[in-house]
């Protein structure tokens, strides 16, 4: 008769031993979770953040972007203000499951303040994570691989006229633009580095490409040269991703690739 209720004894102590750590195991394994959506170009989508569902402790929602190769993005972001003092968004690289998800890697955290995003990516998969209400869209700019590379093939833009250069991977060679005046004039350049990097690399060379004499002002990854009065002939303006003239490529993470260039004479 012990023993018997000492078999009954042992076998309703596993039991509640059982029915203790089963619900703990459960909610270890569920504790954090992302969800991925897809996030197509063109399209305003509101972000739903992070939220707190009953089988999850929080649920991460992340939207991937699908960037192919040979080109830049605009990322347009209009973020939640009640919450934009707590979280920036960002864009990463991978998904994480079991982990709060903001607290891994950044590939690139962006302003608050600023709407309008320039991006250089590589081909591949990248997730957007931002605060709960913060709404997001973004297109994909095509750029063709410029070939004015150096004097003899350099590009001839009119004066006055915008155009946004791009340095693409593999493609990080300096670009030249021939200016031809037909009497005695000034040349002034300005280049503003749209994706936050630094000041690029500008100068203003004549024929024989000796550096033309010229002021300059430098503001927050923008520079503007102003020569002062030059007899009539062909002037070159060079623009690469480094400041360093001596260098024709720059392939610097911290240099910039999408830049708004603008040149005029008067």
């Amino acid at each position: 008769m012990k023993k018997i209720c000492r078999r009954l004894l042992s076998i309703v102590l596993v039991l509640c031993m059982l029915s203790c750590f089963a619900p703990l195991t459960a909610e270890a394994k569920d504790k954090y979770h992302t969800t991925v959506h897809t996030l197509k170009q063109k399209t305003w989508v509101t972000v739903k953040g992070v939220q707190f569902p009953d089988n999850y402790e929080a649920e991460y929602h992340v939207y991937k972007m699908s960037v192919p190769a040979g080109g830049y993005v605009r990322l347009y972001i209009n973020v939640n203000k009640a919450v934009k003092a707590h979280l920036r968004p960002a864009l990463y690289k991978k998904v994480v499951q079991n982990k709060i998800f903001f607290n891994t890697d950044r590939l690139i955290e962006f302003s608050q303040v600023t709407t309008t995003h320039y991006v250089s990516l590589e081909k591949g998969d990248y997730y957007f994570y931002a605060a709960e209400g913060t709404k997001v869209k973004w297109d994909f700019q095509k750029m063709p691989h410029p070939n004015n590379y150096c004097k003899a093939k350099a590009a001839v833009q009119p004066s006055g006229k915008n155009k946004v250069l791009y340095f693409d991977y593999g493609y990080e060679h300096a670009q030249w633009f021939k200016v031809t005046l037909s009497k005695e004039q000034r040349i002034s350049a300005f280049i503003n580095a749209l994706d936050n990097a630094y000041e690029p690399g500008m100068l203003i060379l004549n024929n024989k490409l000796r550096m033309v004499k010229t002021s300059r002002i430098e503001n927050y990854g923008a520079i503007t040269l102003r020569t002062g009065l030059l007899p009539k002939g062909t002037y070159y303006i060079r623009v690469s991703r480094s400041d360093n003239y001596f260098e024709d490529e720059s392939d610097t993470l911290d240099d910039g690739r999408i830049y708004s260039f603008t040149w005029k004479k008067y």
